[in-house]
């Protein structure tokens, strides 16, 4: 049980009980119940709360934790009433009721705790419970952010850079619909009402939306950034992109790769500070076309097929950055990945899964850039000896392999990389390999996180970087199959013997 959840009382508390309960009563959650009940206080069933919601010195047993938490909760415990409600929300112990979770969290919200100020904004921001209301979203983070809450600081950016997207179509599907200047006043209007008045920097429509849409597999539709460029309107074939857009998904920053790369191709011109399309530019072969701006100028669109032909481009920026990347799994998963190839989580076939439940289920957020979920890509560490790994070695052992992948998998359309894991908190996305390049590679090649006899949990982070791969990687990318120890290569060897594989390596380097 951790001595920060207690707080001082709490833990002196805890002590006293624990002298009377000895190590013989470990399983006794009856001797527990009766000093609870025996001393009466908050910070009493608060502690025994803790201990049968963790199972220290007792069964876990969520249900009495639950009865302990309300105890406590009655008489105004701040964190009883966060852990109560907790409960409630994921239905531990009790019956499922995001109503009774957000009753709760704002009781603890209002005697000034961070994390439950953070989860009713997230109740708010996805509309779990509630109706969604982002105005109220914002006001929580912002509260959170204010009592010291880590994670607020980057929904917050989320929501930002997603209202700002929602505005930008919003616009653009009303010009579609009822023509550019009617449409411009509807669209205004529509925002106005679904926005919290904030501006391109308020929040954006209900994020399950954002999930769906990253769904569409074929819609390819992107959204300006800081450009000249500006978004195509719907009626625009979706195949179809801006140069920025179609930056993004290649992996190649617009300005100044791409527009320098189109002028030099003679697929466009400069003049009057503008881009043009020249003939070779419009023709069949390359397919670019002008289409109107919501400033009645023109913008120039490209058909998504046209990212085919920058992978040279592309591929100069990868070969300027050293790097190798890997994918760990368990050795039963092998047969299947070299039949089909590595999926992402969304689309995976049966494998056993490794994954750390409490990671996945903040990769379920949406990247900043795509605005796909996470775990609709594939995800590569540069550097397999991190603490993913070290945790899966310890529970399974030298059944853990790890694979490398074919670097070209990094010239795939919307493949993103990450400095820190992608699911931490001021991770920093980056689409472009020219910024990859300014990464903070010595502490991501690190060997270790200990420094001077402490866990530097930043290192930590930047150990896990990743590449993410949109969608799946084929089983041709597979580089190798590396092991901890030549037993393990042999055993592999046997077991593949009948199907094609890469070449298998005892690599005990890459491992603990």
């Amino acid at each position: 049980m951790r001595s920060e959840e207690l707080g001082a009382n709490g833990l002196n508390i805890w002590k006293k009980l624990f002298r009377k309960n000895t190590e013989e009563n470990k399983n006794d959650g009856l001797s527990w119940r009766q000093q609870a009940a025996k001393h009466d206080k908050p910070d009493v069933w608060f502690t025994i709360g803790m201990m049968f919601k963790d199972g220290h010195l007792v069964s876990q047993d969520h249900q009495e934790a639950s009865r302990m938490f309300a105890k406590a909760a009655d008489s105004g415990h701040t964190l009883s009433q966060l852990e109560l409600g907790h409960h409630y929300f994921k239905g531990l112990g009790v019956i499922q009721s995001n109503e009774k979770a957000l009753k709760l969290y704002r009781q603890a919200a209002e005697n000034g705790n961070a994390n439950a100020s953070f989860n009713i904004g997230l109740m708010y921001w996805k509309g779990e419970g509630v109706e969604t209301d982002l105005s109220s979203a914002r006001q929580w983070l912002e509260k959170a952010q204010s009592l010291g809450n880590p994670r607020a600081e980057g929904v917050l950016f989320l929501i930002g850079e997603q209202q700002r997207i929602f505005m930008e179509d919003a616009l653009l599907q009303a010009a579609t619909l009822s023509g550019w200047n009617a449409g411009i006043q509807g669209a205004l209007g529509d925002f106005q009402k679904r926005s919290d008045g904030l501006g391109s920097d308020g929040i954006s429509e209900n994020p399950k939306d954002e999930t769906m849409l990253a769904k569409k597999d074929h819609q390819k539709k992107q959204f300006s950034d800081l450009s000249t460029d500006r978004p195509l309107p719907n009626e625009y074939s979706p195949e179809m992109v801006s140069t920025s857009a179609l930056g993004r998904i290649v992996g190649i920053k617009a300005k100044p790769f791409l527009f320098d790369e189109f002028l030099s191709r003679g697929y466009i011109e400069r003049s009057d500070n503008r881009y043009w399309l020249t003939n070779l530019g419009r023709s069949v072969e390359v397919g670019g076309s002008n289409k109107p701006r919501l400033d009645g100028k023109e913008v120039v669109g490209w058909p998504t097929f046209l990212g085919a032909s920058l992978h040279p481009l592309k591929q100069a920026f990868l070969d300027r950055v050293d790097f190798r990347l890997f994918h760990m799994t368990h050795i039963d998963n092998l047969m299947s990945i070299l039949e089909h190839g590595i999926f992402s989580h969304n689309t995976a076939p049966n494998y056993l899964d490794i994954s750390n439940p409490d990671v996945n289920s903040r990769r379920e957020r949406a990247d900043p850039i795509h605005k796909k979920s996470l775990h609709e890509y594939v995800p590569l560490y540069f550097n397999p000896r991190n603490a993913m790994l070290y945790e899966k070695q310890a529970e399974y052992r030298s059944d853990i392999v790890v694979l490398e992948v074919a670097r070209r998998v990094c010239l795939s359309n919307y493949t993103l990389f990450t400095e820190r894991n992608a699911a931490a908190n001021g991770c920093r996305f980056a689409y472009c390999l020219s910024d990859v390049r300014k990464f903070d590679w010595p502490n991501i090649q690190c060997r270790n996180w200990i420094k001077n006899g402490f866990v530097n949990v930043d290192i930590k982070q930047l150990m896990m970087s990743e590449c993410l791969v949109y969608g799946n990687i084929d089983n041709e990318d597979l580089a190798a199959i590396h092991t901890v120890n030549t037993s393990v290569s042999s055993r592999l060897q046997s077991m593949l013997a009948s199907v094609q594989h890469p070449s298998i390596h005892s690599s005990p380097g890459l491992f603990f």
